[in-house]
């Protein structure tokens, strides 16, 4: 007999859970095994924000795991734009009042300094 799509679904979604679920636990014994005071605001603020946390700081964890296997491979990591998305296409529709691709070309010429060659003295 198969499973119905509900709990499957469910258990697709369970890692969007976790994190606060992991969070709130670890707060709860905290609190029972020290006989601490944990204010209500605390488990709100730290629930909320466990899964931003986890993705900010997995995200750090893969750039610092890419630049290090750069590193030991003797490479460079490929150069990208320091600015957001929402800010280049900001600057793409602002360039609509003025001449057509400006921004882009401006957007270029400052990316030149990103390339770089590498020596090998």
């Amino acid at each position: 007999m198969e499973l119905p799509p509900g709990p499957i679904y469910v258990f697709r979604r369970l890692y969007l859970i976790l994190p606060s679920a992991t969070v709130y636990l670890t707060l709860k014994f905290v609190k029972d095994y020290f006989d601490l005071a944990i204010p209500q605001w605390l488990y709100l603020f730290a629930i909320v924000f466990a899964l931003p946390v986890l993705i900010l700081v997995r995200r750090w964890y893969v750039e610092f795991e890419n630049r290090r296997a750069a590193a030991a491979a003797g490479a460079a990591l490929a150069p990208h734009v320091p600015e957001s998305s929402l800010n280049v296409l900001k600057k793409v529709l602002r360039s609509a009042e003025g001449y057509p691709g400006l921004s882009q070309v401006a957007l270029v010429f400052t990316q030149i300094n990103l390339y770089h060659r590498r020596s090998n003295a």
